[in-house]
Formats: C-alpha cells, sequence, structure tokens
C-alpha cells in the first residue's frame, strides 16, 4: 500500500485496496487528504438503509473517524459502474493535517496507510456484528 503525500492539490489516488471477508475496503488519496471507504457484501442491509443519502441510525452505531460522510452505489476508478455500496469517511476534521495548496493548510495530525488499512479494517469488523440485526429499517 503507498503512503499518503499530502499534494496540496486536489487528485485522486488509490493508496491501496483489499477484500476482508466478503467487504471491500480501499483507502483514497484526494490530494489534500485521505478517505477510507469500505463495500459490504451485496444484500447487505447497510445499502438500504443509507439510499438516497440519508443518515440513520447507523451513523450512531458505526464508529469510523468523523463518521459516515459518503454512502452511495460506485467510488471513482475502484468502482465505477456503481456495482458495489460503498460507505466513506474522509480525514479532513479538526486536528487532522489538510493540505489544499496556494499556502492553505490546516491541522497537523497525518496518517500513515498502516493506521487507515486498519480503521477500514475496524469498520469491516463492526459491520460484520451488525450483520443480520432487525434494526436496518428505513
Amino acid at each position: 500500500m503507498k503512503e499518503m503525500v499530502y499534494a496540496g492539490k486536489t487528485a485522486f489516488e488509490v493508496l491501496g485496496q483489499g477484500d476482508v471477508d466478503g467487504y471491500t475496503w480501499a483507502v483514497v488519496s484526494h490530494g489534500a487528504h485521505p478517505s477510507v471507504y469500505v463495500a459490504p457484501p451485496e444484500g447487505h442491509p447497510a445499502a438500504g438503509l443509507y439510499r438516497n443519502f440519508r443518515w440513520t441510525s447507523l451513523d450512531l452505531t458505526l464508529n469510523v473517524h468523523g463518521g459516515i460522510t459518503y454512502a452511495r452505489f460506485g467510488l471513482f476508478e475502484v468502482d465505477p459502474k456503481g456495482a458495489r455500496f460503498w460507505l466513506g469517511w474522509d480525514y479532513n476534521h479538526g486536528a487532522d493535517f489538510a493540505d489544499f495548496g496556494n499556502g492553505v493548510s490546516w491541522g497537523k495530525r497525518k496518517y500513515s496507510a498502516e493506521e487507515l488499512r486498519a480503521d477500514a479494517e475496524d469498520a469491516i469488523r463492526q459491520l460484520k456484528k451488525l450483520e443480520g440485526m432487525n434494526k436496518w429499517k428505513d
């Protein structure tokens, strides 16, 4: 997996991706900051819960950095045809470092590739615990 390079520009690069028990994860650089995305297996109730990009009780149940900020089918170069449903979150909050170029940056906390991958796998563990629970209603 590639390390995050804070480029000071808007860019999109997949730093790493993998599969764990039918879930797919991807760590992405947006140039200024990284994001992590997880695609549950087909038929997972999270896709129905988040359709129309609505926030629900899953936001309180799924503990990810800064909360879910992306919930839709398709993910840029990783899944451009929208075959999978993705949940994602970014590292552009509070003390997180972000560099937008032209002297515009904030925060100090930078994340290693290992930390970002570990966060993806932690979210997968959380989603697996919620499989089959009856609280996924719209």
